[in-house]
């Protein structure tokens, strides 16, 4: 029995993932469901015949849990590698038992430190999520 994915969720930030990218992936792994990917998935939501004019899928929730989500995990890392845009993703582990933090800034996945902290109510966390290229890229404009 494999350990899986409860939910993964946004901290911070948003991604896109490229609709050549997804059906790159796709064609790699032989279907749009197979093993390699979990029972949730962001991708399914995603409508390869109607693409967005620009190719760039907003991925609105990065979802991977259930059902071979833990064996796929690696499945999943690729998946962000190839997105753009910054984010910081909670993962939580088959009941609780593990929770981690992923940092993805255009594609580049970040080690980082999970740390849980306390804010007033109504009071916003702090921002720590570095800019991406794209951000960087509207300032100058």
């Amino acid at each position: 029995m494999s350990y899986n994915v409860d939910s993964t969720q946004y901290i911070a930030g948003s991604l896109q993932i490229h609709r050549n990218d997804v059906l790159r992936f796709v064609d790699e792994i032989g279907e749009p469901r197979g093993d390699n990917l979990a029972e949730s998935c962001f991708l399914e939501g995603l409508d390869l015949d109607e693409p967005p004019s620009d190719g760039w899928y907003d991925i609105k929730r990065p979802s991977w849990s259930g059902v071979w989500s833990g064996k796929g995990f690696d499945t999943f890392k690729e998946l962000l590698q190839a997105t753009r845009g910054a984010a910081d993703i909670l993962v939580t582990w088959e009941g609780g038992d593990s929770i981690e933090g992923i940092r993805v800034v255009d594609g580049e996945l970040i080690d980082v430190e999970l740390q849980f902290v306390l804010t007033l109510k109504g009071e916003p966390a702090p921002r720590t999520l570095p800019k991406s290229r794209m951000e960087l890229l509207m300032e100058t404009e």
